[in-house]
């Protein structure tokens, strides 16, 4: 299980041009509000984060008006649940790998590259 330090160094010490050769990625806040300018929030939606990461999209859909009860949000990565779960008490968690995943939702929110080729199977 990797520790909350991990995103840290991933963005205080990891040179952008290694994450880039790697693949380490995380969404900006600005990256994520223009996602997110693009959904409608409703008071009776729900939405799913389907790689949740740090909390970036559950952050943004909270400050939106989204309630937390509205949220589910996913990751494959134990400590990214538990370090959410510390801030955002009544959001719907799932450690669960994203091509398992099983449910209905109305909107997801991800960025791409946190996806991969993996978002066209979603929808497919």
């Amino acid at each position: 299980m990797l520790d909350s330090s991990f995103y840290d160094t991933i963005y205080n010490d990891i040179p952008s041009d290694v994450r880039l050769k790697y693949r380490i990625v995380g969404t900006s806040k600005w990256l994520r509000d223009k996602h997110i300018s693009h959904i409608p929030i409703e008071s009776n939606a729900t939405y799913l984060d389907p790689c949740v990461g740090r909390g970036v999209y559950i952050e943004g859909l909270l400050e939106q008006g989204v309630k937390e009860e509205q949220i589910t949000a996913c990751d494959i990565v134990e400590d990214n649940i538990a370090y959410c779960k510390s801030k955002w008490k009544n959001v719907n968690y799932r450690v669960c790998d994203l091509m398992n995943l099983s449910g209905e939702w109305d909107y997801v929110v991800a960025v791409p590259h946190g996806l991969g080729r993996h978002l066209l199977c979603l929808f497919i």
